[in-house]
């Protein structure tokens, strides 16, 4: 019985250390002057310069991500919208959601 005993406190050791801790990160993008949602929207995550992942918005302009706790860089680009980089700490436990407001490029007329 205590061989049975040690023998499930030691399998159960190893399933616990093989596990990833992620955490959840949502947000919204909208347009900053009339807060519509964007759907389509380019999101990318960076730890340094290396990519992590990225996605596009859905049809109500939201996205989500599954993170390891840690500090990362997010990317948001959307055609004709002015692209913003802002740093992301993802904390376990807590679920950050996050409303990005994209602002429209300038239009320059050449004659």
């Amino acid at each position: 019985m205590v061989r049975f005993l040690l023998l499930f406190i030691l399998g159960n050791t190893f399933l616990l250390q093989g596990q990833d801790i992620t955490q959840s990160v949502t947000g919204k993008v909208k347009d900053i002057s009339t807060f519509t949602e964007l759907a389509g929207a380019s999101i990318s995550i960076f730890s340094g310069s290396e990519l992590i992942t990225g996605a596009s918005t859905d049809s109500e302009g939201q996205f989500r991500f599954s993170l390891p706790p840690g500090r990362y860089r997010l990317v948001v680009s959307f055609t004709g919208y002015v692209s913003i980089e802002n740093e992301l700490l993802v904390i376990a436990g807590k679920m950050p959601a996050l409303e990005i407001l994209l602002q429209e490029s300038p239009t320059l007329w050449l004659k």
